[in-house]
C-alpha cells in the first residue's frame, strides 16, 4: 500500500512540475508578445505605412531578432493597423456628423443615420455607433434652435 502512495505522490510531483513549466512557458510568450506589440506599435506609428507585408518586412530587417517570429509580427501587425484604423473612423466620425447633422438640421434623428450612411460608406458597419453619437449632437443642436 505504501509502495503505491508514494507512486501516486511521485506521479502528482511530476505533473506539478510540468504544469509549472507550462506556465513559466505561457507567462514568457506573452511577454514577448506584449514587447513585440508596443516595439510594433511604434514602429508602424513612425514609418505610417498602410501595407501590412511592407511593415513587416521593414520590421523585420530592422529587428532581426524577431525573424524566426514572422507569423506572430505579421499577425500583430494587422492587429495594430485594425485598431489605428478603427480609432481614426471614430476620431473622424463625431467631426463628420456634427458637419452633417448642422447642413441637415431638418432630418429626424434616424434619417441623419440612412443619410450620414449613404454619404460616407465606410461607416456602414456602425449604424449604433452613428446613431449613438448623431443623439446628443442633435439635441444640442435643437437645443440651441428652440433658445434662439
Amino acid at each position: 500500500m505504501i509502495i503505491l502512495t508514494l507512486f501516486l505522490l511521485f506521479i502528482s510531483i511530476l505533473e506539478l512540475l510540468f504544469v509549472i513549466q507550462e506556465i513559466h512557458e505561457h507567462q514568457q510568450l506573452n511577454s514577448i508578445e506584449r514587447e513585440l506589440t508596443i516595439r510594433l506599435d511604434d514602429f508602424i506609428m513612425e514609418q505610417g505605412s498602410t501595407n501590412v507585408s511592407s511593415v513587416v518586412e521593414d520590421f523585420l530587417s530592422k529587428h532581426d531578432n524577431y525573424s524566426k517570429k514572422r507569423n506572430t509580427v505579421y499577425h500583430i501587425a494587422c492587429q495594430i493597423m485594425e485598431t489605428h484604423e478603427q480609432e481614426m473612423l471614430e476620431k473622424t466620425l463625431e467631426t463628420r456628423l456634427k458637419q452633417f447633422i448642422t447642413a441637415n438640421q431638418s432630418l429626424s434623428l434616424q434619417d441623419v443615420v440612412i443619410k450620414f450612411i449613404e454619404k460616407y460608406p465606410e461607416y456602414r458597419n456602425e449604424p449604433h455607433t452613428i446613431y449613438q453619437t448623431a443623439a446628443p449632437i442633435k439635441s444640442k443642436k435643437n437645443t440651441m434652435v428652440k433658445s434662439k
